[in-house]
């Protein structure tokens, strides 16, 4: 297996929600409206749990989001629903199924969850669309 195939399947293992389960997620979980003032326009730069890759995604005003996921670029679109799960549907990651995440934020870190309270991804957050995306 090639290295770039490992590591787009280490991705989407990790975004299917394959880590470890949590007691309690890190920090507060962040509503709607909080998730929309403070993610959407921006450019988020973290790394998937459990040693993933590095990413770098920007999530447009118009319900677009980009991503670069080691060596590999997708988009899709998102939505936000009214009590607070962040949705997306790529075009490669997770051969285009929807994933619903809960979305947490400690201090200056943010935190996708999945919906079974595991950890997928921590990120932190610079304004506008600083990765060229």
């Amino acid at each position: 297996m090639t290295v770039a195939r490992t590591m787009v399947t280490t991705a989407l293992l990790t975004m299917l929600g394959c880590g470890a389960a949590l007691a309690d997620p890190p920090g507060k979980r962040m509503s709607a409206d909080e998730i929309k003032a403070e993610l959407i326009g921006n450019t988020s730069i973290g790394a998937m749990a459990n040693g993933g890759s590095a990413f770098v995604g920007y999530t447009t005003p118009e319900g677009v989001q980009k991503v670069k996921l080691g060596a590999m670029q997708d988009s899709g679109s998102y939505q936000i629903t009214a009590d607070g799960r962040w949705c997306t549907k790529w075009q490669k990651i997770s051969g285009g199924q929807e994933l619903c995440r809960l979305v947490y934020k400690d201090s200056d870190t943010y935190y996708w969850i999945d919906l079974a309270g595991s950890i997928v991804a921590s990120f932190k957050v610079k304004a506008g669309n600083t990765g060229g995306l």
